[in-house]
């Protein structure tokens, strides 16, 4: 019986899935912010075509949560969204990035259906470049107000959830070591 491949062909096989390995993490130059780590200033344009500046949101919470609207989490996450933003104006804002290859179309349709109190991003490039390690909806990052990365959620956030981030914020620091709430340092 002849093996389907001959010894020098896998090993060209074995070189260029090795060169792929080693060249495909330096194609993106921009690298993922790991926890603990400041957020750069980037610049985007949201839905209503206004320009943003992520230095905008420094003072509060920013809760940037990347979704889909054929995305049926992300459905079922954004109404908690919409009222956790209503809960907590004076301290926290939220930005949607619709990160998807959705037409302007479709983002819009899930606009007016959901009735968003917090801006809408399109898929922009630079977003999606610096935020490159997301593959999943939805997919949510939290901002410390000194514009630092505190955690990277996967997945739908209760109530709760979203109010356990920003509870230490309001608790005097005593009280924070002693709290059942997640905590989390950077």
């Amino acid at each position: 019986m002849q093996a389907p491949f001959s010894f020098p062909v896998l090993i060209r096989l074995k070189v260029i899935l090795l060169l792929f390995v080693l060249i495909l993490p330096l194609s993106s130059s921009a690298k993922t912010p790991l926890v603990g780590q400041a957020i750069p200033n980037l610049r985007f344009i949201d839905m209503k075509e206004r320009i943003h500046y992520l230095s905008e949101y420094r003072g509060k919470w920013l809760f940037i949560n990347f979704w889909a609207s054929y995305c049926s989490i992300c459905e079922q996450e954004i109404p908690t969204l919409i009222r956790f933003q209503q809960l907590n104006k004076a301290k926290v804002a939220l930005l949607g990035v619709n990160f998807s290859a959705e037409s302007l179309d479709a983002v819009k349709v899930a606009m007016h259906r959901h009735r968003f109190n917090y801006p809408i991003v399109p898929d922009q490039t630079l977003l999606s470049k610096t935020f490159n390690d997301i593959f999943a909806t939805p997919t949510t990052l939290v901002i410390s107000p000194t514009g630092h990365l505190v955690e990277k959620v996967i997945g739908r956030l209760t109530l709760e959830e979203l109010n356990a981030f920003i509870k230490p914020l309001q608790q005097p620091v005593e009280d924070v070591k002693q709290s059942s709430h997640r905590i989390w340092n950077f």
